[in-house]
């Protein structure tokens, strides 16, 4: 890969990212330059992928159960988490329990916007008070709204109001009142 003239092009190691900042230079339809970042895939070797399958699987194991498992000492496999959390390829989230929460339904809406930007759509839709997420979509549609609802009523409601927010080419609602596949 050629490096950009001035710099030498950074290790994932170095550059603290699984992008590479050296790319190469190409034209882009104006004729100005542009800088193509290139993804590297990080080398991950068998203990690594262990470390992943296990935590995915019981994400509350100590370092001392890790390292019993993968057969590596703690402070190893603690660095190995480092190592791993600092290339983003493991995290820590929150998952929510939606029915413990109190709500009944989970409801999908795919939004085909018409004659406004779909971030603005995206954006006006995500302050309604029952949408969970909105994301920005490529395909048929160009929104995936998630609403959690408290009851069915709820549920009409909120997909009765999202013609009202922007002209909308189509809608699809897919409804899940109870969903024993997303409990753990």
């Amino acid at each position: 890969m050629p490096k950009p003239a001035g710099k030498p092009a950074r290790s994932m190691a170095e550059s603290g990212s699984a992008v590479e900042r050296a790319g190469d230079l190409s034209p882009s339809a104006n004729g100005a330059s542009r800088v193509r970042l290139h993804r590297r895939r990080p080398e991950l070797d068998d203990a690594d992928r262990q470390l992943i399958a296990l935590l995915t699987a019981s994400g509350r194991m100590s370092t001392r159960a890790l390292a019993a498992e993968v057969d590596l000492t703690e402070p190893t496999v603690a660095a190995r988490l480092r190592k791993l959390a600092d290339l983003r390829i493991l995290g820590v989230t929150a998952t929510l329990d939606w029915a413990a929460a109190g709500y009944r339904w989970d409801a999908w809406l795919q939004v085909s916007v018409h004659g406004r930007s779909v971030k603005e759509v995206g954006a006006q839709l995500a302050r309604v008070e029952s949408v969970d997420r909105v994301h920005v979509v490529f395909g048929a549609y160009d929104l995936l709204v998630h609403l959690l609802l408290s009851d069915e009523s709820e549920a009409v409601a909120a997909i009765e109001c999202t013609p009202s927010i922007a002209p909308i080419r189509s809608s699809l609602a897919a409804t899940a009142p109870d969903s024993p596949l997303s409990r753990r």
